[in-house]
């Protein structure tokens, strides 16, 4: 994971941390106010902005509606991966319509 947290990159975990807790401030909340807003406990926001636990994808969206950030939050979080996007296969291999497979019905054998 490469100094990520739960599943992100570090400087993602960073970046929307900080961002979290501008938007809560000059909205004018608490870390109290804010979960009651978004049903996550202070405890976890507060662990989301010293950058102790990483928001979920959901946290970050009731944030960005809650503080309206306009998805500034979520697009934050970059899924820690060194994987390039696996391109599906081409159109001639895959299989379209129905199965082609055969079912064999199992019948008790004749004497």
């Amino acid at each position: 994971m490469a100094g990520g947290v739960g599943g992100f990159r570090a400087t993602a975990v960073h970046r929307v941390r900080r961002e979290l807790r501008k938007r809560r401030l000059e909205a004018g909340l608490s870390l109290t106010a804010l979960s009651g807003s978004v049903h996550y406990s202070k405890a976890q926001l507060s662990k989301v902005e010293r950058g102790l636990k990483a928001p979920s994808r959901d946290l970050a969206r009731l944030c960005d509606a809650d503080l309206g950030a306009g998805g500034a939050l979520l697009s934050l979080l970059v899924p820690e991966t060194t994987d390039p996007p696996v391109d599906p296969a081409p159109l001639s291999t895959r299989r379209t319509g129905s199965c082609n497979c055969r079912r064999t019905a199992r019948t008790p054998s004749s004497p």
